[in-house]
């Protein structure tokens, strides 16, 4: 920081503004309380997560063990934020509890 002007730390230039980021929401896959693996989810997107949810999901393939990721479908649940809170749609609705 220099007179009040936040700089980058490496070349020392004043850091550009531009503008307001997009809202990111984080995901998390817990397995017995545990958490396995974290995901973002950017604002206004949504995300499919399964075995082979298909282009642009979230595979989960190899990240539960194999008796839970036998009961998760190929596109098992949707995800999507809008502004600052995330929907889940689909089985997960019941399980799914606020952190």
């Amino acid at each position: 920081m220099r007179r009040g002007v936040p700089l980058r730390e490496l070349h020392r230039t004043p850091l550009a503004d531009d503008g307001p980021r997009t809202g990111i929401a984080q995901l998390k896959l817990l397995v017995d309380d545990a958490c396995v693996h974290r995901f973002t989810l950017d604002a206004g997107t949504t995300a499919a997560l399964g075995r082979a949810p298909g282009e642009g999901g979230i595979p989960l393939y190899g990240l539960p063990p194999d008796p839970l990721l036998r009961r998760i479908s190929r596109r098992h649940v949707a995800a999507w934020q809008r502004a600052a809170r995330q929907v889940p749609d689909g089985p997960a609705r019941a399980v799914t509890r606020p952190h």
